[in-house]
Formats: structure tokens, sequence, C-alpha cells
């Protein structure tokens, strides 16, 4: 095979625009999210309470809608956690490393998953640290700014 056999490589722009509709129980979650309220889910049947919700329970098969709608405290426990350490590229706003952890809310039966830690240095973070919910100002991009430490003692 000579180079002139190896084809040619062109260079193209290409963009994919997604349009995604939430459905009534995240468009709910988010409604509430935004007056610093955090809602899910309980199960009738089996009592877990899933956030967000997603309107029926996975575990009994049993539909749940609005009825088993809760609120839950902004407070919990980290279960498990990873250090980022952000790449630098051109553009890249992330200098130091940060957290995103898995935090179990009071009263509720999985975890919130990828949530910002935040007030706190990465190596002091640890499973079964309690943290607490810091909203951000309004008008931000997300009504959460970040988790912090709440001064409870840890969770075994």
């Amino acid at each position: 095979m000579s180079d002139e056999d190896d084809g040619k490589f062109m260079q193209q722009v290409v963009s994919v625009e997604y349009d995604m509709q939430p459905s009534p129980e995240q468009a709910a979650y988010g409604k509430e999210l935004a007056k610093h309220r955090i809602v899910g889910h309980s199960c009738p049947e089996c009592g877990l309470t899933y956030v967000p919700g997603s309107g029926f329970c996975p575990l009994c098969s049993v539909a749940i809608g609005s009825r088993g709608r809760v609120e839950l405290e902004p407070r919990g426990t980290v279960t498990t956690y990873t250090v980022v350490e952000p790449v630098q590229y051109q553009g890249q706003q992330e200098k130091s490393p940060y957290v995103v952890a898995a935090i179990l809310l009071d009263g509720a039966g999985v975890t919130l998953g990828q949530q910002r830690l935040g007030e706190i240095d990465p190596e002091d973070v640890r499973t079964g640290m309690r943290v607490e919910v810091e909203w951000a100002e309004p008008g931000a991009a997300s009504p959460i700014k970040h988790w912090g430490p709440n001064g409870e003692p840890d969770v075994p």
C-alpha cells in the first residue's frame, strides 16, 4: 500500500442539539430545589425515600406519583467521594483539586450522587462525614452552591 492509498483527512465542524424533557417528577424536583427545598418520593410499601423521585419504587414496582412526595432536610452523610484533579487545558476554569461525593440525605433510602463538596480541603474529606447544603445566590446556574461540613460527629 502506498502513501497515496491511505486516505485523506478532512476537518469538519459537527454539532448535536439535545432537547431533554424532564418527567413531571424531575420538573417538580427542580422547582422545589429552586425554592431551597429538597423533595423526594417515599414508597408506601417499603418506606424507602428516593431523591430525586422518579414516580415509582424500583424495588416494589409501585407507582408513587406526587402523593408520596416528601421534603427532606438539607443535610446528610458522605458515603463515597472522589477527588478530582482538573486537567489544565485552554479555557479550563478549575485550577485546584475538588471533591464530588455521594450523600445519603437524612431520611432518604438512596444516595444523591455527584454532589460538589466545599469549605473543606480534599485531604480532610472522609466517608461518614456529616454535611449540609450551602445554597447558591439567586440567579446562579444551580440552586446548590456546594455541600459543606456541618460540625456533627461522623457516622461510623
